[in-house]
């Protein structure tokens, strides 16, 4: 995974087609168990939030992919947020990509 990427859709992107002709993230955590990690495990299950918070939208909106990736970079567009606060948000659940979801992680109150 490449740390260059800053915005959502580049981030999808890697996660779902690969870059640069490698391989998916997708491909290499189906295919590959959690060995291709490597050193970078904790960072790569940090940005792994970003794409589980694109699952939610599409589950609890039914939000395309596309709809999913602009809602999340308009959230760090409006919030001065860089993709580490992103994903630091969404792994500390200070962040929820809608209230369906939080409803949903939450549980009943």
């Amino acid at each position: 995974m490449s740390r260059q990427v800053t915005v959502v859709e580049g981030f999808g992107n890697e996660w779902q087609f690969g870059r640069d002709g490698d391989w998916s993230v997708e491909e290499l955590e189906n295919n590959h168990d959690k060995r291709w990690r490597g050193k970078d495990r904790k960072w790569i299950n940090l940005r792994k939030k970003v794409i589980e918070a694109i699952d939610d939208l599409q589950t609890d909106l039914g939000l395309s992919p596309a709809a999913t990736i602009e809602r999340l970079q308009e959230t760090m567009n409006s919030r001065h947020w860089s993709m580490d606060d992103l994903c630091n948000a969404l792994q500390k659940k200070t962040y929820y990509p809608c209230e369906e979801t939080k409803r949903r992680k939450l549980g009943p109150p």
